[in-house]
């Protein structure tokens, strides 16, 4: 654990690849050998930071998000935007490794989405098809309903919690503006 700790603060500080086993080692208080039998390498040790997002980016379910909500398209964005945002909160240091590590290596981006959970894609599936058959929601592919879901979402945590990290600002205008702005871009119509 105080290795995972160790190369967690400084791969959000310093980045993944200007971090050294030798750094990781010497935070944790540890050997480096240490370090090498628990994980093997400094990427097995990345993987197990960032590999478990994987199973949590989306809602763990839909029906416990939604539960007591009348089910319309506002709702549902603003629901998935809050629940998203409180987790993203929650896990800003592997989420800040996350997104430096997809935005520089296109691999590391395909690995982490192919572990997302079919079962939850396929939850949010058939949620898109209900709302399609009723016309609430545009008739796009559902992975680019997805995209349009978090554009704003990582927009709004990049520049908040990773470029400006110490700035204030008026997140609840802010997050009302982001649901306002996908629940427009997803309605039929207008787009």
């Amino acid at each position: 654990m105080k290795i995972f700790q160790a190369a967690l603060l400084l791969f959000a500080r310093n980045g993944y690849a200007t971090t050294t086993t030798l750094q990781i080692a010497q935070k944790a208080k540890v050997s480096e050998g240490t370090l090498f039998k628990k994980f093997g390498n400094k990427k097995q040790l990345l993987n197990e930071i960032i590999s478990p997002l994987a199973f949590q980016i989306l809602p763990i379910s839909l029906k416990k998000l939604l539960a007591g909500h009348q089910i319309t398209l506002n709702n549902f964005v603003l629901l998935f935007i809050s629940d998203r945002l409180n987790f993203f909160k929650k896990n800003i240091l592997p989420i800040q490794i996350l997104t430096r590590e997809v935005l520089y290596n296109q691999l590391t981006a395909v690995n982490f989405f192919e572990k997302i959970p079919v079962s939850q894609l396929q939850e949010l599936d058939e949620f898109f098809q209900k709302l399609k058959d009723k016309n609430q929601i545009v008739n796009w592919p559902n992975r680019d309903i997805i995209k349009f879901l978090f554009n704003g979402l990582f927009e709004y945590i990049i520049v908040h919690y990773i470029l400006l990290e110490e700035r204030k600002w008026d997140e609840l205008s802010e997050l009302k503006r982001i649901v306002s702005f996908t629940t427009k871009g997803l309605t039929p119509g207008n787009n």
